[in-house]
């Protein structure tokens, strides 16, 4: 009885998970879940860039490449340009298909708002259908706690 129990409440668990997975699969075609993905990706390659500078005694490097960046992956384009002694990184969806956000643009405030605002920061972002917007961008949720 016991053992069918503990099964009963882990299937329930799996249902659980599983309704949370699909839900967030649902919420990345989300104008809102779109700016997420942009905005997590931009300020991951941002915090990278400005790594890169810490590192080489001030200077910005004059490509992503020279970062060690990848300027295409399977899911973004990224693009960095100089904007005076700032970088100032675009990140796009390769396909549109499905999404109202194209693109989101930010400098190195992302992480600066980011640190003073408790993980949550704004970008300016391309609507697919024109015009652009601002989203504000929540900090990931925190990973899953693992059973000891």
């Amino acid at each position: 009885m016991a053992t069918l129990a503990i099964l009963a409440v882990s299937v329930l668990g799996c249902n659980s998970e599983k309704r949370k997975q699909a839900a967030a699969r649902a919420a990345e075609y989300t104008p809102q879940g779109n700016a997420q993905l942009l905005g997590r990706e931009l300020a991951q390659i941002v915090d990278r860039v400005m790594a890169y500078r810490s590192a080489h005694r001030g200077q910005l490097p004059a490509s992503l490449r020279l970062a060690g960046i990848d300027s295409l992956t399977p899911v973004f384009s990224r693009e960095y340009v100089r904007q005076g002694d700032e970088p100032l990184i675009t990140i796009r969806f390769r396909n549109l298909t499905g999404r109202q956000v194209a693109a989101c643009r930010g400098t190195n405030m992302v992480l600066e708002d980011a640190m003073l605002h408790a993980g949550r920061f704004e970008v300016t972002c391309d609507l697919t259908d024109g015009g652009s917007t601002t989203f504000t961008i929540e900090p990931p949720p925190p990973p899953p706690k693992k059973d000891d």
